[in-house]
């Protein structure tokens, strides 16, 4: 095997610094077949190999430029290569050489194999050298090759310049070797022989070596104590180690192997500084690598959930990152409700975002949804007055039609509602109203300036089955506080049935209010729909559409006068075998004062209480006397008269005819709908007749009546028929 030496260096210098910035060279050594012997005994074959290259090295020393000529061309310089000493000294120096150089020959015996040339440029001394053909034999390079491998690997350059310095350095090197097959002779006398040519060449490295980190990634985050951190690391002649840092603490060299590195190591909590670097093996440094990852602390959650609804984006026992944030979401199955999270943390929604923490607990609740069985829209009446009687007591001096009015609301099987307020004549919507688990809700409704606000607080009956909505409405100045009642309409056919109804009047004496009958008709359908129609006693229309309880509660409220006056109160409805069907006893009637020249009737106004009767009517078969009785008497009082007006009657196939009929009474029937209409004069109010309106109410043992109401001059005044001589 040939030995392929070649060489180069890191410079030593006595009292000065210098640095050897480049060497580079090349090299040939090539196997050639050489003939010797004596022709009379014979020739002998046998491979020599001849060597030839070049040699350059850049040396910055500071302070060379200070030295003479001649101390540069009479020094001593030398180097060797591959065992062969190339030196020269002043005396074979080439007189020709140019200024700041020197040029020396390199001789073997008489014979000129090479230059050498010293060039100073400043502080740089370069060394240029070239050989060619130097017998291999004559310099140790030993035998002939037959291997193929391109040869490669480290040598060493020796570099001396007088007593000024002398310098070894690694100087790396590639090569490329090919192999020539060569027979001498033919028949027995044949000689084979393998003739080797190898290329050398090579540098000092001078080039940084390279590193990566391929994991961890980027801000990696981890879970374990424990990471094995890799990595990749390049250099062009060797990787001699790899060391690595965390959190600047220096953990050594890593494993390395084929381009690739590794080691395990130990995270801190938190964040951590991974650096990693590499060196060459001329001890290059390469630029330091960083990469940050996080080492994250985890616990075990622990989350319970009720029976009735489901939590996801987290898990029970899940293995969860401390000071991370999570979200989890409660989900209610569908006759449920989510009744909020519990435990380490308290939320009501459903949706919750959170940090872990250690030995973090959560509950999420679920329980039956309380608004299924209350679901449904409710219909009710609010006003100042004794919230334990609040169907029945209306307070004269304290309600007015500013605080006092009609509320409905539709409640979803989630206990979200909508609906409105009806006041002073406005409708004040609301919408999104949330009741909480406990049944209660709390909102205000704005109103425009400088009307105040409404602050509304409502309360479900989840205990006791009343399937009603109370609470209380005030005013945001505190002007009153009104207690509120609604019921939830059934939606049963419990109440259906025909009605009229009467309103009666007050005394004959009082000019300051009606003395007539209200009157008009209540329809109740299948599903507990009510719809009102009638007049009030001084003409006034009323209507209303609303619903019934289950006990067939009827919140009665019609706004009057464009919201100043009002009709309002609570009445019922009742199956059972008695005289009225539908009556309320305290019925609040505000007329506002008049603020027009045509509203003629009590102009100052007034607040009074009504009461309301009524009862089914059924419209009689053909033939059959509606009233029940023939015989009675017509009476029609106040309204300006100056007395009673009083004609017996009778009564006959659903015709009233007036008896001792002096004023003219006409009295008609309509037994379809039970509704009255008719006329009479007087002397008070000229030629022209007065009107009469008003309906039959069906009672009992001929005990039905007419009752109803005409406008006189500034009052009202009733007609009244009943069964002579009772009086209903």
């Amino acid at each position: 095997m040939k030995k392929y030496v070649v060489c180069l260096a890191s410079v030593f210098i006595s009292a000065q610094l210098f640095a050897v910035d480049s060497i580079r060279f090349t090299e040939k050594l090539t196997d050639k077949l050489v003939r010797s012997g004596d022709p009379d005994t014979g020739f002998v074959y046998e491979p020599v190999t001849t060597i030839s290259g070049t040699f350059n090295a850049s040396i910055t020393f500071p302070g060379f430029k200070d030295v003479t000529r001649e101390e540069l061309i009479n020094s001593k310089f030398s180097f060797t290569v591959g065992g062969v000493d190339f030196s020269a000294t002043g005396d074979e120096r080439d007189p020709k050489s140019p200024s700041n150089s020197a040029i020396f020959y390199q001789t073997i015996g008489d014979r000129r194999v090479g230059t050498i040339t010293f060039s100073r440029n400043g502080d740089v001394l370069t060394i240029s050298a070239q050989s060619s053909d130097l017998d291999g034999d004559s310099f140790a390079a030993e035998g002939h090759a037959g291997d193929t491998n391109p040869p490669s690997g480290q040598i060493q350059a020796h570099i001396q310049i007088g007593e000024l310095f002398q310098t070894t350095r690694n100087v790396y090197y590639k090569g490329t070797s090919s192999v020539t097959h060569k027979t001498v002779g033919s028949g027995d006398d044949a000689q084979e022989f393998n003739l080797n040519s190898v290329t050398l060449s090579g540098e000092t490295d001078t080039a940084l070596p390279t590193v990566s980190i391929t994991m961890p990634k980027a801000n990696q985050r981890w879970s374990n104590e424990v990471f094995i951190v890799r990595g990749k690391a390049a250099d062009n002649f060797g990787i001699q180690s790899v060391s690595l840092w965390v959190n600047e603490v220096d953990l050594g060299a890593a494993q390395f192997a084929n381009g690739n590195w590794e080691k395990e190591i130990s995270l801190a909590p938190g964040t951590n500084i991974i650096k990693a670097q590499s060196i060459d093996l001329e001890g290059n440094h390469s630029i330091t690598g960083q990469v940050k990852m996080i080492y994250v602390l985890t616990d075990n959650l622990d989350l319970l959930v009720d029976a009735g609804g489901k939590v996801t984006g987290v898990s029970n026992q899940q293995l969860l990152e401390l000071g991370k944030r999570y979200k989890a979401t409660a989900t209610a199955s569908n006759t449920f409700l989510f009744a909020g999270w519990e435990g380490d943390i308290t939320s009501t929604n459903p949706v919750l975002s959170f940090l872990m923490a250690t030995n973090l607990s959560l509950h999420a609740k679920f329980i039956p949804n309380p608004f299924l069985p209350l679901m449904g829209v409710y219909n009710g009446l609010f006003f100042p007055g004794n919230s334990s009687a609040v169907r029945s007591e209306i307070t004269t001096d304290s309600v007015t039609s500013s605080n006092a009015g009609f509320f409905t609301g539709k409640l979803s099987d989630r206990g979200i509602c909508d609906g409105k307020v009806l006041i002073g004549g406005a409708t004040l919507p609301f919408s999104r109203v949330q009741f909480s688990l406990t049944g209660s809700a709390h909102f205000t409704i704005v109103r425009p300036r400088p009307i105040p606000d409404l602050i509304i607080d409502l309360q479900l009956d989840f205990q006791n089955g009343t399937k009603t909505l109370v609470g209380a409405i005030q005013s945001s100045d505190n002007s009153f506080t009104a207690q509120l009642l609604a019921d939830l309409a059934v939606g049963n056919a419990t109440f259906l049935a025909k009605h009229t109804f009467v309103i009666p009047g007050g005394a004959v004496e009082d000019t300051n209010a009606p003395a007539g009958h209200g009157a008009g008709t209540i329809g109740v359908n299948n599903v507990g729909t009510l719809t009102l129609a009638g007049s009030l006693a001084d003409g006034t229309p009323i209507s209303q559409s609303t619903s019934l309880s289950s006990s067939g509660d009827w919140p009665l409220y019609v706004s009057l006068q464009g919201g100043r006056g009002l009709l309002l109160g609570w009445a019922n409805f009742t199956t059972n075998p008695q005289p009225y069907h539908v009556s309320g006893s305290h019925i609040r009637w505000i007329k506002a004062p008049a603020n027009t020249a045509a509203d003629k009737f009590y102009r100052a106004g007034f607040n009074q209480e009504k009461m309301l009767r009524g009862a089914r009517y059924i419209a009689p078969p053909l033939q059959t006397n509606i009233l029940g009785w023939s015989n009675g008497v017509a009476l029609i009082d106040g309204g300006n008269l100056p007395a009673t007006i009083s004609n017996p009657v009778t009564v006959a196939n659903n015709k009233v005819s007036i008896l001792s009929n002096s004023n003219t009474v006409v009295v008609t029937l309509t037994p379809a709908t039970g509704l009255v209409a008719g006329s009479f004069k007087h002397a008070n109010f000229g030629a022209t007749p007065r009107t009469l309106k008003g309906v039959v109410i069906q009672l009992p043992a001929e005990k039905s009546f007419i009752g109803g109401w005409f406008l006189g001059t500034d009052q009202s005044g009733y007609l009244f028929l009943r069964r002579d001589p009772e009086i209903p």
